[in-house]
């Protein structure tokens, strides 16, 4: 905006030789003919137009790809303006232009290709309507001046058309100065090379005809070229515009170009309204539990229900009621006999590698192995309990990845049965055609993303293998909205590039048979029961975090940090591009990586632009202490792609603000333990946890997209600005209160109690009698 006044005095005050007089609007004695528009419009009707004109850029303009088309209609319209007006240009004649006769004209031809526009692309109504507005307000803007200088004779008002009239960050240029300056000043904000080209070339454009219409030509070549490398000198030196293909296309780049609020506020505010609203929406006495429990799951809760809710009273369990997403992966054992489903467990525990078993009979737990610690860890949840807990035999999967994908034709029949009833009448009989024993396929060390997926509807995304390498190329600034939807592997075709687990699981056992396996943590179109990780109890055992290591938040440094291994996948053939560790260290520490950041244009309005990630890279502090898990060329190249620095201390991470928490082969043991430290946590998974009911995104942690394209806006706002400060602050309060209030080893033991009494129902041959 400074350009405009700077041009401006420098022509007013030190004219060069040869130059012209400014030209001014026609008096009426230059006008032999009275136009419609001079008839029409009094000078307080002027008056009038000409405030309108000076509101109707508050009008907010989405930017979109036919945005493009219109501003090079607009840099046509601005064209034909100028042709006209030369027209009546005469060098070295002091003979005025006349304006009028040249804007009526102008005026007409603006709205007719502005209408015609609006016929070719009417998705784009909102836009073109705005934009053509704010055209026709423009073109009356000069007209209403050029009538008030005409018909009341002064000269001031004149003046005004050559000074940059700037209303909120819209402007309208009165002259070719002002649109010289606006021009130069948006070079940097473009989103693509088109845009930030096409906003150089109309600086140009208007500076040429500044200087062609007021300074002699000798003069203006040099001073012409002087001015002209402005644009261009910015255009090379701001570091916004990566050579990304897909950015030569304006528009295409920006999933999220402009927003009224900036996407952490909306969110954080939007997850606090729900979190609010589950906690003090908990049933309060066991009526209200068993009327909540039917309302959510349309059957009547199992037997010993009143003593588990008594239990997770006295016990001070918050969220009583909020299990929805263990009984959902209970869910499709409705659909079987409650005697197939044994003898299938049967048949897994003699066919099954990789697995522990736990068995409660007669009110007492044993293990095989029983000296295991899983098992032991287990054990230490029951003796409250035991003495109302059913008879069960437990298949626990002792690998990180889960175990159980059912075909999508299969389940759809166990669901079929479980509305149609697979009860006590078929006691004996299998509710589904009779299954042969269960086996489990090795296919660990290749990409699985074909096996993974076959429980999705064969028209999701995830199963056109058009759409598995495809989205994955596109950037976009997206800002997880639901978590459970971005965990959808269904509808995330992308994933089967940018993920360890489905590039080469280090190991990977799996059955297409329906049979409780219960794991600690499982994709969404896998079939394992969810438990609660003993691994997380055994932290607290342990005292994993010891608050003495740890530091006030004031103390900490205002950074990301994480520091790990190369696991999460088996790396072979250069396959360990397309695992998610290393794609994220690699993100965060290319210095030329193009990223994409939220600009304030004005209070209340974000537009995305492009920079480069060593703009940021003060605000990460992450990276390897391990090259694991890989062939032995790809651990050579690894280890020489990547800095890999020696293991340091987990307390290490408490010294920084922000740590980020991400799956390793599965999930991520370190998360209860980073929760209940005084860092904010950032958190990028793909993988369900029995906790994902509890544990609040936006309040209690900030979840990361697989993509990680808005990780460094996440960054820059939290970090760098007062409000982000608060706000980051803020969840790191709130998700170390919530993990010291809600994720206790007596919270898990509840859920673990509740879990068995549904377990022993579904293996009950009078389950549905059962009350």
């Amino acid at each position: 905006p400074f350009l405009t006044p700077a041009i401006h005095l420098y022509l007013q005050y030190s004219p060069p030789a040869g130059a012209v007089a400014l030209p001014r609007p026609a008096t009426e004695e230059s006008s032999s003919k009275a136009t419609f528009l001079e008839r029409f419009l009094s000078p307080t009707t002027a008056y009038i137009l000409v405030a309108c004109g000076s509101c109707i850029p508050l009008i907010p303009v989405s930017a979109s790809v036919p945005a493009l088309g219109v501003a090079c209609l607009f840099l046509l319209c601005q064209a034909v303006v100028y042709i006209l007006l030369m027209r009546h240009i005469q060098t070295g004649d002091e003979k005025p232009i006349s304006f009028i006769f040249a804007l009526e004209p102008t005026c007409l031809r603006v709205a007719a290709i502005l209408t015609l526009a609006l016929v070719i692309a009417p998705k784009q109504a909102l836009s073109f309507v705005s934009l053509g507005m704010t055209a026709i307000a423009k073109a009356f803007l000069w007209v209403s001046f050029s009538i008030l200088v005409s018909s009341s004779g002064t000269s001031h008002l004149w003046k005004l058309l050559t000074v940059f009239k700037c209303s909120r960050g819209h402007s309208i240029s009165a002259s070719t100065i002002s649109t010289f300056g606006i021009s130069t000043s948006q070079v940097q904000f473009q989103t693509s090379l088109l845009r930030a080209g096409g906003a150089g070339l109309g600086a140009v454009v208007a500076l040429w005809q500044t200087f062609h219409s007021i300074i002699g030509l000798k003069f203006s070549r040099r001073i012409f070229i002087v001015f002209s490398l402005l644009p261009l000198l910015i255009f090379l030196y701001k570091p916004t515009i990566s050579d990304h293909p897909l950015k030569w296309v304006a528009g295409m780049s920006d999933k999220l170009d402009t927003v009224s609020n900036h996407p952490v506020d909306e969110l954080m505010k939007s997850a606090q309204q729900h979190y609010q609203k589950m906690v003090q929406g908990q049933s309060k006495t066991l009526k209200e539990a068993v009327r909540e429990y039917k309302r959510r799951y349309n059957r009547s809760p199992p037997p010993n229900f009143d003593i588990w809710f008594e239990y997770a009273r006295a016990n001070g369990v918050i969220l009583v009621d909020e299990y929805d997403v263990i009984m959902e992966t209970l869910e499709p054992f409705w659909g079987i006999a409650p005697a197939e489903i044994r003898r299938r467990i049967q048949s897994a525990m003699k066919s099954g590698k990789n697995t522990k078993i736990l068995s409660i009979k007669n009110h007492t737990a044993n293990g095989v192995p029983n000296d295991d610690w899983l098992i032991e860890e287990i054990k230490s949840w029951l003796p409250e309990t035991l003495a109302y807990l059913p008879d069960v035999d437990l298949i626990l999967n002792s690998l990180d990845e889960p175990r159980v994908v059912v075909p999508r034709d299969m389940l759809d029949s166990i669901f079929q049965h479980r509305f149609t009833g697979a009860s006590s009448s078929n006691v004996g009989e299998p509710s589904v055609s009779e299954v042969t024993p269960v086996h489990f396929a090795d296919t660990n060390k290749q990409n699985v993303w074909s096996f993974a997926t076959l429980s999705c509807p064969v028209d999701s995304p995830s199963r056109q293998p058009s759409l598995t390498h495809h989205s994955a190329t596109h950037m976009h600034l997206h800002f997880v909205r639901n978590v459970t939807a971005a965990k959808d592997i269904c509808s995330k075709p992308e994933y089967a590039t940018t993920h360890g687990f489905f590039a080469s699981p280090d190991s990977f056992l799996f059955t297409n048979t329906l049979v409780p396996i219960f794991s600690q943590s499982k994709l969404s179109s896998f079939q394992d029961i969810l438990y609660p990780s003993p691994y997380y109890s055994e932290g607290y055992d342990l005292g994993r975090y010891v608050e003495e290591e740890d530091v006030n938040w004031e103390e900490k440094h205002n950074e990301l940090y994480w520091a790990g291994s190369t696991t999460g996948g088996h790396s072979h053939e250069g396959n360990w591009r397309y695992q998610h560790r290393q794609r994220l260290v690699d993100f965060v520490n290319k210095k030329d990586q193009d990223i994409m950041l939220l600009n304030e244009t004005r209070p209340g309005k974000w537009v995305t632009y492009h920079d480069v990630m060593g703009t940021m890279s003060q605000l990460f502090n992450v990276k390897f202490t391990a090259v694991l898990q890989c062939d032995a060329v790809d651990c050579i190249e690894q280890k020489a792609h990547f800095h890999v620095d020696d293991r340091v201390e987990m307390s290490q991470a408490y010294g920084s603000k922000f740590v980020l928490d991400l799956d390793g082969n599965s999930f991520s043991g370190r998360f209860y333990r980073l929760l209940g430290s005084k860092c904010a946590v950032l958190k990028q998974t793909i993988f369900r946890e029995w906790h994902d009911d509890w544990i609040v995104p936006w309040v209690h942690y900030i979840p990361v997209s697989m993509g990680m394209t808005e990780l460094p806006e996440i960054m820059r706002y939290l970090a760098l600005t007062p409000a982000g400060q608060d706000r980051s602050k803020r969840i790191a309060e709130d998700g170390r209160a919530w993990a010291q209030r809600a994720l206790r080893k007596e919270d898990m033991q509840s859920a673990f109690f509740r879990l068995l009494l549904e377990y022993g129902r579904l293996l009950n041959d009078d389950r549905d009698s059962l009350r």
